[in-house]
This record gives structure tokens, sequence and C-alpha cells, in this order.
């Protein structure tokens, strides 16, 4: 079903590249990317880990590995060339920022006089400069802002404006990507002494990765709310070393092919425009720590944190801890409800209730069924919220939690009267009598690790240390006293040793 999936989507794509009419696009930003962007029909607004999408779409860089810095130059058939420089930091999960630089020089002309006499000649070129910032509000969503100025010098003549441009990417699954940008959202005028109007474009485009060798990009571009341009562009990667490319820009094409080795990137494109065919090389090299790698880690330092709060009753500290973590990676199923669970004890301020607790080893035993019953572990938090009541305080908020989780009063007031009945026999020494109503209690309740603990210790001062020891290892994951077990278990392993 997944391949006939990915053989339509294929299909749909390409007949639109040839059913649809484009207008092509002379702007030479648009041309300004690296010779990847090219090969790939300038589908910057999707194309993840190429910082010279920037220039389309400032939230790619969101999805940038690493530190990236690319080269890029090539000369058209009328002498003009273009040559862009693009940086992108060292991502830091949450956010990252880039700069551009593009210049682009139109060659010399001649000035001539009112009788047509040359009296010399004079520079034609343009200058684009740009900062963007990318903000990833989830791990599936980002979003982006462009700063830019651009210049175009003719003879002693300029016109200079500031542009802003935003844009945006979410990721619906690892496999797909859908973006959207606008470009010259807002223009400001420095000066005008040329008349060289900047069109807003408005740009969208999904990339879809098959089978992780095979990358499709399909995008529209709309330029002024008049012109309509569709790309569309695919690469094969052959062990993430060489790369092939082909695109259709409207009704002319580019190929291209690229190469990475370890950090270093050399790519080079074949591009038609107009009735000429157009040679790109670009340079690029990544380095420092990559954002995945930076991700796993902050991800468990996060979840340790998370859990760290749970087993102290820092409740919403806890929430903030997996709000974070949300950020980074979507949650599952279970860990959603664990939020839920968490905004329920945060709306009945169970972390203030808390601290007003006097007994440490009560509000062991609280904190501890509470972090159980946010994991979903009813059995394990119902047995120790009982041991929080049983330990000689009857708080009503206990109950009603007791009550969500199933509890039974007959069965608790039972359990109630065994415990007590064992805490005296195991201070009046009748260790036999204490082992054996506790095997009863347990063929009634084996999850009641509450007597198995004390069968641990009975055990223990009769001097059957393996039998403590195994009762014991039982005992600890559920008990507020694991300390305290695994001290006598340190203990045990000693005597072992002798």
């Amino acid at each position: 079903m997944d391949i006939i999936l990915k053989l339509v989507l294929s299909v749909l794509i390409i007949i639109c590249g040839y059913g649809l009419s484009s207008v092509y696009s002379d702007d030479y930003l648009n041309w300004a990317g690296t010779a990847r962007m090219s090969g790939l029909g300038n589908n910057g607004v999707v194309v993840d880990n190429d910082i010279s999408s920037i220039l389309i779409n400032p939230a790619v860089l969101c999805f940038i590995d690493q530190t990236s810095l690319e080269i890029s130059s090539f000369r058209l058939k009328d002498f003009s060339s273009i040559t862009s420089v693009m940086y992108g930091a060292e991502p830091n999960i949450f956010s990252n920022w880039g700069i551009s630089l593009v210049r682009l020089e139109s060659g010399s002309y001649d000035r001539r006089d009112r009788f047509n006499v040359k009296s010399g000649t004079f520079e034609v070129g343009d200058l684009a400069l740009s900062g963007s910032y990318a903000y990833r509000f989830a791990r599936d969503i980002s979003v982006g802002l462009s700063l830019g100025y651009l210049s175009k010098q003719v003879d002693n003549c300029q016109d200079s404006v500031v542009s802003i441009g935003a844009g945006a990417i979410w990721q619906i699954f690892p496999a797909l990507n859908l973006g959207a940008s606008i470009r010259n959202a807002y223009v400001m005028d420095l000066n005008t002494s040329i008349h060289n109007p900047y069109p807003q474009r408005i740009a969208i485009g999904s990339s879809y990765r098959m089978m992780d060798d095979f990358l499709l990009i399909a995008g529209l571009e709309w330029v002024d709310y008049q012109t309509l341009i569709l790309n569309v562009g695919g690469e094969y990667s052959l062990g993430d070393i060489l790369f092939f490319r082909s695109s259709f820009v409207g009704s002319q094409l580019g190929v291209g092919v690229g190469i990475t080795f370890g950090g270093l990137k050399i790519d080079y494109a074949l591009i038609q425009r107009d009735l000429d065919f157009v040679h790109k090389l670009s340079f690029g090299f990544d380095w420092g720590q990559t954002r995945n790698s930076k991700s796993n880690r902050l991800s468990n330092q996060l979840l340790s944190q998370y859990y760290d709060h749970l087993d102290g009753g820092r409740y919403q500290e806890a929430q903030l801890e997996i709000h974070k973590y949300s950020q980074l990676n979507r949650l599952t199923l279970e860990e959603s409800k664990q939020v839920e669970r968490i905004k329920e004890l945060n709306r009945d301020d169970v972390s203030g209730w808390l601290k007003k607790i006097a007994s440490p080893r009560q509000k062991r035993y609280v904190t501890k069924g509470f972090s159980k019953y946010i994991q979903g572990k009813t059995i394990e938090s119902k047995i120790l919220l009982k041991y929080a009541v049983l330990d000689g305080s009857n708080i009503a908020k206990l109950w009603i939690y007791l009550e969500k989780l199933g509890a039974n009063r007959m069965d608790d007031d039972i359990i109630t009267q065994r415990l007590k009945e064992i805490d005296g026999l195991f201070y009046e020494l009748q260790d036999k009598e204490v082992i054996r109503i506790c095997e009863e209690v347990l063929k009634f309740d084996s999850n009641l690790t509450i007597f198995t603990e004390r069968m641990g210790s009975s055990y223990y001062r009769m001097g059957n240390y393996k039998k403590a020891k195994d009762l014991w290892l039982r005992a600890i994951p559920y008990s507020p006293n694991a300390e305290d077990l695994r001290w006598g278990i340190d203990q045990i392993d000693r005597l072992d040793q002798q």
C-alpha cells in the first residue's frame, strides 16, 4: 500500500509539471542559491539541509544539521555573473540564524552623449544582503523571519530598499514536509533614483522522501499576484556520497550532480535559461556538532529531569520539563496521558499539599505513589497511596485518588488490620507468625509489596539471608524505603564475601 501511494504521488506531481503553464522568472535571487538548489528547480521553500534555502524560506534554518558555509558562482551568456555566500550558524535545537550575500555583476556599458558618441563606460550591478532567524515551535513546525537590504546600481544612480520576508515549514511526518514563504512582504524605499519595483513573491511547496534514497520536490511561486511559476525537482543519492538531480522550471530543464565527503560538498548544475545553458558550480562545508546529536542529548537530559521531578513530587517543574521535551519529540500516546495526569495534579495543587505533610516517610509513600499514578502504573500507585494512609494520616485527597484507581474500602480495612497485626508480631520477635500472615495476604493480592518487604525483614532476622535478599529485591521498585532495603542487601553481600 505504501509503495502504491508513493507511485501515485510521483505520477500526480509529474503530470502537474507538464500540465500547468508557467512563466519563467528572471529574478537573480532565484538563481543565487547553490548548484544543488538549481538542480532541484530552485525549490528552496522546502529543501532541508541546504543553507541557500534561506534566500526563499528562512524557516529552513531549523532543519540545518550543522554550521554551514556555501559559496556559489556562475556566469550568464550576456557576461553578467552571480556570486553568493551563505552562512548558517550552529543550530541550538530550538532556533538558528543565518546570513547571505549575493552580488550580481551585469558588466560594463558604454556611456554616450546626445550625439550617440561614446564618452566612457559605467557599471551595472545588484547587491542583496540579508539576515534570517528561525524558531522551532515543536519538533515538526518551524517559522522564520528575514530582513534584507537590496540595492541596484546603474552608473551614479542607486535604488535601495529594505525588505521583510517570512516562512514556515510543517513536517507532517519524517518523509513529508510542507512549506510556505512570502518574500518582499513589506518593502521600504531608502532612495528611489531608479524605478525598480520588488514584487511580492508567495511560494508553497512540498517534499517527499521515498525509500530514503529519492527526494521528490514540487513548488509553486506566485509573483506579484499575476505570474504563476511551477517548479518540480528530484534527487537520487548513492550512499549519501554521490547525488544526481533533475528539474523542470516551467518548460525548461535542469540537471545536476553532487559529491559529499565528510563535511565538504561540491555541486554542479547545468540549467536551461531561455535559449542558453548555464553552468553553475558551488562549494560548501559543514562542521561542528550536529543538530540531531544535540537533540538526542537534550532529550535524554529533559527526560531525566522530568522523572527526578516526578519522584520528588515537584509536578509543576515536571510539567515544564515534559513541555520542553515535547518541543523536540512528538509525544507518544502514553506520554500524552502522563501530561494530562500532571495537569490534573497541578490543578489540585498537590505540590503545595505535599509540603504540608510532616512525616518524611509518608511523604515518600505519597510522592512515589503519585509518580506511579502519572506513569499509568495504577496497581503500584494504589499500593503506595494505601501505605501513606496506613502510615497514620487519613487524608481526603488520597482517598479521592484511590477511588480513581479502583480501591475497595473493604479490602483496605482487611489490609489495615493485617498490617497492624504483623507490626505487633514483628516487634514481639514472632517472625514465623509474621511470615505466615504475609504469605496469606500475598496470596490474596501479590502486588501488596509492603508485606513482601516485612516478610524479608523477618527472614533476615532469622538468618535466612538468601530469602531475605530475594524478597527485598522484589519490593525495591515499589517501596519508598528502597534505600534502606538496598543497604540491607549490601550487608548481606558483605556477609557472603566473608
